[in-house]
């Protein structure tokens, strides 16, 4: 998500007047690649980019194709061997771990209301899912042009410039399905025009809620920042809970744990790691996060201290289902050896990377 983040802010510096920017979209990929479906990276007239598709030569050749497509005015589809290494070593040209990808470029105008890049935001600063089906190749006098997009919100309502018609309803039937499973797709459909499609779905940046102002906090806020993620902090002692101490923190809140579920947004693109070290206030805390939809919750301390508070929140009777503590990781984090507040904070976003992941 950091990646949209930073194509997000190149795309607004450059503007109306600036140089050409181009939007690419990694669309197919065959073999092994560097980047999977979904990756994109801004184009910007002079060489400059924001994002990473692969690096090396496939940069240069990027921005070469990305001219010709500035110069048509019409998106286009190209092909390109992973990575540089074929370039530089012909002799592996057939070496089955080389791929290929796949590479929608689209020529854009700098208004900030661009379809691709309107939707980026909308996903990114509204925090609104959305599946987005990009049609990236299509043969035929009638067929849509490549870069027309159909979207579907997490409700399920349809935004399409297709006019009714069996190909626009074969879409809507598969947007359903990403939607269901999270996954990319590529599906090519005929209908008298063949026509290649591009599914995704696309999910607000994660956020982390810290509860907990201590010192230790602070490279879980750094840390964070750096990936993309946007984080909180709240803690019941204004003292700690400030901005001076979290700077980068997208928002800091004094909240008693009973107050967070009315103060604190706590949402499925929410992950919550819980270091106040008061025993009492931890307990409190993870019984007020148990019924909020977030699916990690984090507790850092020792193992034995998190056997005992697992003990005590279902001798409290307060958890619906004893499968509710399948969402709390205690001791929070993967075993690296931790030892440093730095090293702790790696571990434990290691570990909810992880756990988002499957």
């Amino acid at each position: 998500m950091k990646e949209i983040q930073e194509i997000l802010a190149a795309y607004d510096s450059v503007g109306e007047n600036g140089p050409a920017a181009t939007l690419a979209t990694v669309v197919r990929t065959t073999g092994a690649t560097y980047r999977g479906p979904g990756a994109r990276m801004l184009l910007i007239e002079g060489g400059q980019h924001a994002g990473l598709l692969c690096g090396g030569m496939v940069d240069k050749e990027l921005h070469q194709r990305a001219r010709n497509v500035q110069s048509t005015g019409a998106a286009m589809t190209f092909s390109f061997p992973e990575c540089s290494r074929r370039a530089q070593h012909p002799a592996t040209e057939d070496d089955p771990s080389d791929g290929l990808i796949e590479v929608l470029l689209e020529p854009l105008s700098g208004r900030a209301d661009e379809v691709p890049i309107a939707l980026l935001r909308e996903v990114t600063e509204a925090r609104e899912l959305l599946v987005v089906a990009t049609i990236f190749s299509a043969k035929g006098m009638d067929a849509p042009e490549a870069g027309t997009r159909l979207v579907l919100d997490a409700k399920g309502q349809v935004r399409s410039p297709l006019a009714t018609s069996p190909l626009e309803n074969a879409i809507i039937a598969d947007a359903r399905q990403v939607l269901k499973t999270g996954r990319c797709l590529n599906k090519t459909y005929a209908f008298g025009d063949e026509v290649e499609v591009f599914f995704e779905r696309l999910s607000p940046p994660l956020r982390i809620a810290i509860f907990g102002g201590g010192l230790d906090s602070c490279p879980l806020v750094k840390l964070s920042t750096e990936v993309g993620w946007r984080s909180f902090v709240t803690d019941q002692n204004p003292a700690y809970a400030n901005k001076g101490r979290f700077h980068l923190a997208e928002e800091v809140y004094v909240a008693r744990p009973e107050e967070i579920r009315d103060k604190v947004p706590l949402d499925e693109y929410t992950v919550a790691v819980v270091l106040t070290h008061d025993y009492q206030q931890d307990l409190a805390l993870i019984e007020e996060l148990m019924p909020s939809p977030v699916p990690y919750i984090g507790l850092i301390g020792p193992k034995t201290r998190a056997q005992h508070l697992r003990k005590d929140l279902l001798a409290r009777g307060k958890l619906s289902s004893v499968a509710q503590l399948e969402r709390l990781f205690a001791p929070a984090g993967i075993d690296i050896g931790a030892e440093t507040p730095h090293e702790i904070a790696l571990a434990v976003l290691a570990e909810i990377r992880a756990h988002l992941a499957h």
